[in-house]
């Protein structure tokens, strides 16, 4: 049987969304955020013309393992991605509505990466299960989150 842990799908995650070309404002890439010290959202809200397209993911909770031997156990993990846009101009004419639309080409494309239709980014050891995605729209910053649960064996 093969195992992983979490740390290593969310690497495999980080590699395969910064690996992504956008399909619309394809000169800016995915980053991952610099920082971990201070909260993702809590940086882009603060510097949002630097924010285009950073993310970060986050570790929200873990189920009581479904299944477990004495080598191994089925772990449940959710957590979430989240990608900052800033609320200026840069979208086109209709810029809430034209953001809206990047955003949403922006998921597909992560989704198909890092999702439930990436498995070949995460390979063999791991799958998401369920994805979901909302968007955070604040004053100076909107917020792709995508939810995700994520299912493994890990070595106990």
């Amino acid at each position: 049987m093969a195992v992983t842990t979490y740390a290593d799908i969310r690497d495999d995650q980080i590699a395969a969304i910064v690996a992504i070309t956008p399909t619309s404002h394809a000169d800016v890439m995915f980053r991952v955020a610099d920082d971990e010290m201070i909260p993702f959202r809590y940086w882009a809200a603060a510097h949002p013309q630097a924010c285009y397209r950073r993310f970060a993911i986050e570790y929200l909770s873990e189920d009581i393992p479904e299944a477990s031997n004495l080598d191994a156990e089925n772990r449940t993990v959710t957590a979430e991605i989240v990608v900052a846009y800033p609320n200026d101009k840069r979208y086109g004419a209709l810029n809430r509505r034209e953001q809206s639309d990047l955003m949403r080409q922006d998921w597909i494309a992560i989704n198909n990466a890092a999702g439930h239709r990436g498995y070949a980014s995460l390979g063999p050891d791991a799958t998401v299960t369920e994805s979901t995605v909302e968007y955070e729209r604040g004053p100076a910053v909107t917020f792709l989150v995508g939810t995700y649960r994520v299912s493994y064996w890990e070595a106990v």
